[in-house]
């Protein structure tokens, strides 16, 4: 996982990883907190992505260029398009992530 530090990194980041999960947080929000550590303490479930943190006061061009107005948000990239969007983090966060992660080993073994 990586925590993205200028918004230059983050526009070099995207022409490199077409298959991204992008989770837009702030430092004020008490799920975003909670996220961020069931992201660190199950690794296993972004295995398959290349994960980048967003702070939303720290990059809102970035957060806008998402379309993102609520937080956490993440945004899952598929050959660079928004394929999917999960606002929020509940108990069905992980089956979101796993579900989206078996839908694209499926689609690339094809």
């Amino acid at each position: 996982m990586k925590l993205i530090y200028t918004a230059l990194f983050f526009l070099f980041s995207f022409s490199l990883y077409a298959d991204d999960l992008y989770v837009f947080t702030a430092t004020w929000c008490p799920p975003c907190k909670e996220l961020k550590r069931f992201m660190a303490n199950n690794p296993e479930v972004f295995k398959d992505y290349e994960v980048s943190i967003i702070d939303i006061d720290d990059y809102p061009e970035i957060a806008k260029s998402y379309n993102v107005d609520k937080v956490p948000t993440s945004v899952i990239l598929e050959n660079g398009e928004v394929s999917r969007k999960y606002i929020g983090f509940s108990s069905g966060y992980k089956n979101w992530i796993e579900k989206k992660s078996n839908e694209r080993l499926m689609y690339n073994t094809y």
